[in-house]
């Protein structure tokens, strides 16, 4: 399995946080996980025959035991955040990351997914499946798609090292970071904002009474 077609609107950092046991709420879709950092232990540990919210998961888990952990400091994981999941307790420093899609990402402006598509983010189009790549949990399979759904992979493992990038000739480097800064949004473009100018203006009160809007800076006439 691969990640292509995986997207997301939203990133969450965390650090040295040990999560109880819990599910995800407001999630669209998939999520995927990294760890980072000097630390041992912390695996996630994962339910994949969780069928999620309503139900209560005291009591399901009972049936469904089946228990995945992944070492994060080597791997990146694919999971269903509705699905119950915590963190074990760990020792050292731990970050984590990770990528998910809100469940309202359907609401967002086109403005909003213009920005976020031009900083490279794969953002998912707004009639996107829910479950693209994984098992649906089964309280939210709609009627009829169990066996097509079924076939599908609960979870994913990938190898940190299989995502080192490859080095590349210096002409596909210039072209790479000319593409990259072709991205860039104002006003990291705008050049007025980093001048002499505009940091003269930015200390002088006339800059919060324009509206934070650099003003002309004038030049004393050159006496002869």
């Amino acid at each position: 399995m691969k990640l292509d077609g995986f997207t997301f609107t939203s990133m969450n950092v965390n650090c040295n946080y040990a999560a109880a046991r819990h599910r995800d709420a407001g999630n669209f879709g998939e999520s995927l996980i990294a760890g980072f950092g000097d630390f041992r232990g912390g695996d996630l540990c994962y339910y994949p025959d969780d069928p999620g919210a309503p139900s209560k998961a005291d009591e399901v888990l009972k049936k469904h035991k089946r228990l995945v952990k992944s070492n994060l400091k080597d791997n990146i994981f694919l999971f269903n955040g509705n699905c119950s999941h915590y963190v074990e307790d760990f020792k050292g420093d731990r970050y984590s990351i990770v990528w998910f899609t809100l469940g309202c990402h359907a609401e967002m402006s086109v403005e909003d997914r213009d920005r976020l598509t031009r900083l490279g983010m794969p953002i998912p189009p707004a009639d996107a499946n829910k479950f693209s790549l994984l098992r649906t949990p089964a309280n939210q399979r709609e009627k009829g798609t169990e066996s097509k759904d079924l076939k599908k992979p609960t979870h994913a493992s990938f190898p940190k090292k299989s995502f080192k990038r490859k080095s590349m000739p210096s002409s596909k480097v210039k072209a790479l970071q000319k593409q990259l800064s072709g991205r860039r949004l104002k006003p990291e473009d705008v050049k007025s904002f980093y001048t002499t100018e505009f940091r003269r203006a930015k200390k002088s009160t006339a800059f919060y009474r324009n509206g934070g809007k650099p003003t002309a800076v004038k030049k004393k006439a050159d006496k002869n």
